[in-house]
């Protein structure tokens, strides 16, 4: 059985298309490819040279007695100095013959030509012309030089050289060429010199001896690159008449210090240098400057040498802390730099202690803290030096840390530590400690903070004085009894002992303050208050000023929670039941507006937004947002539940709609938040409605890169299912074959 035609010319199976791609893919990386490339245009080799343009040549005029071969240049101008210039004779001259074209030597961009003119060709002007190219360029246009020939010729004599000697770049030198015309006729020709030479007399150019005469010809020198230079300059074709100018550049600076090594300042963490440059020349010079990237603000682009020695400092600043070696390229505009090398080891490592906001930043003041009770406070290490830190903690009691405290600190970096207070009652007094912090096999602390509190002794009160009693009245007596009242005050209060709660116990007495004081404050008067006597008017006011409870903040969570009134418990409590103590200490007004309508705007894996309305007339408020925490009482075991404001929460306002952000939170959690105004006095408002929220899950893309590699798999497996299906013989002859 044999295929259609039409089969023939259409057949394409998976398997002859799989060997097409193969054959291309071969023939791709085959030596043929790389001829195609280059013979269509492919990508040039990268080691080719760069097109510098097309040099341009000069064209110029000169005189030549008959029947002498001469020599002249051409030359041709062009604006880099790193390709070489070839020459070609592109139109020959008529009355004579080009004998030869050689290469000035010294020069890029010269060449000399030697002419010999037909005397038997009876014309009196001849010329010729050439073209230029880079090597392996494009040529130029022609350039024509002008031949007048001569029957009489004149003698030029010159010296046969001139040196100008040792010369400062930036500096000049003047030289006069004396010029002897030995011949019967006149010499005038149009002169042309390149730099770094350049003609001062005749100042356009066009010398002119009279026969049998003389003249005196100026040359400057002012080099503007070091090294050696020279000129051949042709005032007639034979060799008596060209002079060659020579002169030696010498850098118009020096540098003293060709490696500068950077010292470390102890105090301010930064290393600096001295560069010393020296100028040789008699005036100020312009020095540029490139450096590297890590010297960038320690050196400067541009330096101005005054005559002599010049001293510039090189000062890295104290956040640069790691090893450099870095260059510094000077250069004069003259294309030879001279390069300064920088280095500086790495600075060992620096610890500063210091608390966040205080100006005293080595003091972490904790303030009054009640005996039993505990405070916290956080401060941060600051490594600003170049290594590692690796750290050793000295903390003395009562103090402890809150979590455990980082063991090194990497350079440049700061970690921030959270210390608990935790006294007894045989810390009551001032407390002054000193946390060191040590270098690990150091002996001396590398860094240390004063811990300084004032421990209360917590005593139960002595006298009924101790207690709120009932408001005296307008005519000086209280609503009820005294001794009601006493009685019943103490019985509520859990400080007071069954002695001084009895019935039949009387009040212990009371100084009285000085006279003086009585006239300006009655109220101030204190008496013996007896538990059947009616009270004195002024006896009642003292009462009622009697010494102040303690701040409930300071008081343990189960001793403050039983003080709370309804309400008051009511305000502190959470969405989720909990009566959270206040984490700070606040001076609230109730004058002052309470945020409203706080709501959850948005949720993410790490943070929430949430919204809610400033008070009326709050311009210049600021907002807190409070946390309700855990934390573990470390004396009694208890958990103790507390409002802790969100230091990095972000806020930004709308006319009065306040948008909160809360970052760095964990993932699938509940978090209890409220919001808290505070007016510029500081003076704080009451916490607005608390409300739970809940970050998100964050997304997991296992399983959606696992999905994805099993759908490639399947669609693989489906191919070559196909394939080989396709192969069979039932189906291919049903398909391919002409039954």
């Amino acid at each position: 059985m044999i295929p259609r035609k039409s089969d023939r010319q259409t057949w394409t199976s998976p398997a002859r298309g799989l060997w097409i791609v193969l054959a291309l893919l071969l023939v791709a990386g085959s030596p043929f490819s790389a001829g195609y490339a280059q013979l269509f245009g492919g990508r040039e080799e990268e080691n080719e040279p760069r097109d510098l343009g097309i040099p341009k040549p000069v064209p110029r005029k000169i005189e030549v007695p008959r029947g002498q071969p001469v020599k002249f240049e051409i030359a041709a101008e062009t604006g880099t100095t790193i390709g070489q210039v070839e020459f070609l004779v592109r139109e020959l001259p008529r009355a004579g013959k080009v004998l030869a074209v050689d290469k000035t030597p010294g020069f890029f961009n010269r060449a000399t030509v030697t002419y010999l003119p037909d005397p038997s060709i009876p014309v009196n002007v001849d010329s010729l012309g050439f073209v230029a190219r880079y090597r392996g360029g494009r040529f130029s246009s022609i350039a024509r030089v002008d031949i007048t020939l001569t029957n009489e010729a004149s003698e030029i004599l010159v010296p046969s050289a001139v040196s100008f000697g040792k010369v400062r770049v930036g500096e000049s030198v003047v030289k006069s060429i004396p010029v002897s015309n030995l011949g019967e006729k006149n010499f005038r020709q149009q002169l042309a010199v390149s730099a770094p030479f350049s003609l001062v007399s005749p100042a356009d150019g066009l010398l002119n001896v009279p026969a049998q005469g003389k003249a005196q010809l100026s040359v400057r020198y002012t080099p503007q690159r070091t090294g050696p230079s020279q000129f051949f300059l042709y005032l007639s074709q034979d060799q008596a008449g060209t002079v060659q100018l020579t002169g030696e550049a010498l850098a118009a600076y020096s540098i003293d210090t060709p490696q500068v090594v950077l010292a470390l300042d102890a105090e301010s963490s930064e290393r600096s240098g001295v560069l010393t440059l020296t100028n040789h020349s008699k005036s100020p010079i312009i020095l540029n400057a490139r450096f590297s990237s890590r010297l960038s603000g320690a050196v400067k682009t541009e330096y101005i040498l005054r005559p002599g020695k010049n001293d510039f400092p090189i000062v890295l600043s104290a956040t640069d802390s790691a090893p450099i070696e870095g260059l510094i390229e000077l250069s004069l505009g003259d294309g030879m730099p001279q390069t300064v090398r920088v280095s500086g080891g790495n600075v060992p490592a620096r610890l500063m202690l210091e608390v966040p906001g205080e100006i005293s930043g080595n003091v972490l003041n904790f303030g009054q803290v009640v005996a039993g009770t505990n405070a916290d406070a956080g401060f941060q290490i600051t490594n600003s030096g170049g290594t590692v830190a690796q750290l050793r903690y000295d903390l003395p009691s009562p103090f402890q840390f809150l979590t455990p405290p980082e063991s090194s600190v990497a350079p440049q970096q700061t970690i921030k530590l959270h210390l608990g207070i935790f006294p007894k009652e045989a810390n009551a007094g001032g407390v002054n400690e000193k946390l060191q912090v040590y270098l690990v096999g150091a002996d001396q602390p590398a860094a240390s903070m004063a811990l300084l509190a004032n421990v209360l002794s917590m005593q139960k009160p002595a006298s009924i004085l101790d207690q709120e009693l009932p408001q005296a009245t307008e005519n000086g007596t209280t609503a009820q009894e005294p001794a009601a009242t006493i009685t019943g005050a103490a019985s509520s209060n859990p400080y007071l002992t069954e002695e001084t709660s009895g019935p039949d116990t009387a009040a212990p007495e009371v100084p009285v303050s000085s006279s003086e004081e009585s006239a300006e404050s009655p109220s101030a008067v204190l008496e013996t208050i007896e538990p059947d006597a009616a009270p004195q008017k002024n006896t009642a006011s003292a009462i009622v000023r009697s010494k102040p409870k303690v701040d409930p903040s300071l008081m343990r969570s189960s001793d403050w929670e039983r003080g709370l009134t309804p309400a008051e418990r009511r305000a502190q409590q959470s969405p989720s039941g909990f009566v959270g103590r206040p984490g700070v200490e606040r001076d609230i007004s109730l004058g002052i507006g309470r945020p409203e309508d706080l709501a959850l705007e948005s949720a993410r894996s790490d943070q929430v937004k949430v919204l809610f309305t400033a008070p009326r007339n709050s311009d210049g408020f600021t907002f807190e947002i409070e946390m309700l925490i855990s934390i573990v009482d470390f004396e009694t075991g208890q958990t103790v539940h507390v409002w802790q404001p969100v230091r990095n929460a972000k806020f930004s306002r709308t006319d009065r709609m306040i948008r909160a952000t809360i970052p760095d939170l964990p993932p699938v959690t509940s978090i209890e938040i409220r919001a808290v105004a505070i007016n510029p006095q500081g003076q704080s408002s009451p916490a607005s409605e608390p409300i739970l929220v809940r970050t998100e899950l964050p997304m997991d893309w296992t399983y959606i890169y696992l999905g994805l590699g099993i759908l490639v798999l399947l669609a693989v497996g489906f191919f070559f299912f196909r394939l080989w299906r396709n192969r069979q013989s039932d189906i291919y002859q049903a398909q391919y074959v002409d039954l």
